[in-house]
């Protein structure tokens, strides 16, 4: 994709001094998949700690909000209601170790999840930022929400 070959560009020139990550954005980008009308995308450190599975197995206490698109009414109207937005977050400090994103568009949507992870934001954050109406975007909010116990539409 665009980022690792961006990333390419730079450390051959060698003028990247850690400006560009290949954690937190190449790795995602290279994690999608395209299968017909959906696309399969995990972000975060690695695909790997965006697994569940492999968050716990790394000693993580995890948190894990879902949100289908079935619930929202962006992705009813545009006759794309399956899909689903998965975060893992850290139960102890809140911090974004991944998110899952399986349905129409999500690749107009993983960079806020790319970005969330690259600054270190934490649940917090991210349940405080105010995500438009009516788009797909908000099923990323309500999956932060839900690993939380506080979802609002579904």
């Amino acid at each position: 994709g665009k980022g690792g070959g961006v990333m390419a560009v730079l450390l051959l020139a060698e003028v990247n001094n850690g400006e560009l990550s290949m954690d937190a954005t190449a790795k995602a980008v290279a994690a999608a998949k395209d299968l017909g009308d959906v696309t399969v995308l995990c972000a975060g450190a690695s695909a790997a700690d965006a697994a569940k599975e492999a968050a716990k197995e790394a000693g993580y206490d995890i948190k894990v909000g879902r949100f289908p698109f079935i619930g929202n009414g962006k992705a009813i109207a545009l006759g794309e209601p399956e899909g689903l937005v998965k975060t893992i977050f850290d139960a102890k400090t809140g911090e974004l170790l991944g998110a899952h994103m399986v349905g129409a568009e999500v690749t107009e949507l993983i960079q806020g999840f790319v970005i969330g992870k690259t600054l270190e934001t934490t649940e917090e954050e991210l349940m405080h930022t105010i995500f438009p109406h009516p788009t797909l975007s908000e099923m990323m909010h309500e999956s932060v929400l839900d690993a939380y116990g506080r979802a609002i539409h579904f």
